[in-house]
């Protein structure tokens, strides 16, 4: 459940996009045909593209959901990508670009490597899923390539990380290059799994595009909890990247999802928060255990999708739990007990109305940090403008006004919220 959340949460912490950027459009994935439909901000119909039916229903990587690869920019830059083995045991990463007017097509090698030469030493490279650019034709990705050296009963750890920018030419031709790299300190594993103790780098970045600033946090997925235990800044300065200092981020509010540390099978060994961080300052929108007391039963009520308004004056997010444990309060009416936890009826019962009306979206101001808006069976999609948001419920997608409180349904239907991009 924890290791869910947490790669969840490289798809839903975002930060905010800047007032006023252009708006591009509604953008959904038909995942029985690859066709992802544009739509105006009222919902009328613009545009459909079809990714290439080859590419999208090909064999993927075991495990990999046809529709977690497709991503969209801020300026309506369409990207899809799928990685499967070759024959040789190493990764290919196959992509379709569309710009709007061109698209393209290449398929991409995945090198791996260990330096130095040594039988000792088990090289692994950690390829993260790409992130677009907001405004250019261009998308990143970036690899952590690691060596193990077994000199003693755990080894240690030399990690390099490198971040590549790609994108295609006027020739139609795929270019890639490697645009910012460091190496982290040599690290001594302290358990059987290096990932437990050694960081990786990961970037930070908006969902809607990288604006020329790039924050790759040192992250440890550790058995308990992830953390983040350094941060490296990459600012674009005349076409390249280079290392910078935090003081030159966006000065721009951003939101921050913090997940719970459970492990070992347990979901709620602590408080799911939601934090607005202005600068220096950081307010706390949600704290699950402050709000519902349930802290004596593993199950867990957690932030997804949280977005700024486009005017810096709210947010809006999606509060959703574990569909397992949901499902069975509902054939039993119980929940068992956490860890350490203790028989709460009130608290049982308050688990039990927001099993009911789960998932529910909230939209709370800023100047006040409580919840304005609460709508029941439904999640939050995005903002279209400050006084309204795009919801899926029932399976269908619909325009929530803010002001009004008014709920507009439309017959356009999608398999998840993650198949729709609000950009």
């Amino acid at each position: 459940m924890a290791n869910n959340k947490f790669f969840a949460a490289l798809l839903i912490i975002v930060l905010t996009a800047l007032a006023g950027n252009t708006w591009a459009g509604i953008f959904v994935l038909d995942r029985s045909t690859g066709i992802v439909t544009e739509y105006t901000a009222d919902l009328g119909k613009k545009a459909s593209h079809q990714i290439p039916k080859d590419l999208f229903f090909s064999n993927a990587t075991s495990g990999f959901d046809r529709s977690s690869g497709l991503l969209v920019s801020s300026s309506g830059h369409i990207l899809y990508f799928s990685d499967a083995p070759s024959p040789d045991n190493r990764i290919v990463r196959k992509l379709w670009y569309f710009t709007g007017s061109k698209e393209y097509r290449a398929e991409i090698p995945m090198e791996k490597r260990c330096v130095p030469s040594d039988d000792r030493c088990f090289a692994s490279d950690v390829i993260s899923m790409p992130a677009l650019d907001a405004n250019e034709n261009a998308f990143y990705w970036w690899v952590n390539r690691v060596a193990d050296y077994k000199d003693n009963e755990y080894g240690r750890v030399k990690t390099d990380f490198d971040l590549y920018r790609a994108g295609f030419g006027p020739d139609g031709k795929f270019t890639r290059e490697r645009v910012a790299a460091f190496s982290f300190a040599e690290c001594e594993c302290t358990t059987g799994v290096c990932e437990e103790s050694c960081p990786l780098g990961e970037v930070d970045s908006e969902k809607a595009g990288i604006t020329g600033f790039i924050d790759v946090e040192h992250t440890v997925h550790g058995q308990l909890d992830t953390r983040v235990e350094g941060r490296t800044y990459f600012s674009e300065k005349g076409g390249e990247w280079v290392r910078t200092e935090a003081n030159l981020r966006p000065k721009r509010p951003f939101l921050r999802t913090e997940y719970d540390g459970g492990c070992c099978g347990w979901a709620n060994e602590g408080s799911d928060r939601l934090i607005l961080v202005d600068g220096a300052k950081e307010t706390v929108i949600y704290d699950e255990w402050a709000r519902f007391d349930n802290k004596d039963y593993d199950i867990s009520f957690f932030p997804a999708n949280a977005h700024l308004s486009p005017d810096l004056k709210g947010a809006a997010y999606t509060i959703t739990t574990d569909p397992f444990s949901a499902e069975q309060f509902r054939k039993s009416g119980a929940v068992r007990l956490s860890s350490d936890g203790k028989d709460n009826p009130r608290a049982l019962k308050v688990i039990g109305q927001l099993i009911e009306i789960s998932p529910f979206v909230e939209i709370v101001p800023l100047d006040s940090m409580a919840p304005a808006v609460t709508i029941k069976k439904a999640e939050f999609a995005g903002w279209i403008d400050s006084s309204k948001i795009l919801l899926l419920k029932d399976g269908k997608l619909a325009v929530y006004y803010i002001i009004k409180h008014d709920l507009t349904g439309s017959s356009i239907g999608a398999a998840s919220v993650d198949d729709v991009f609000v950009r």
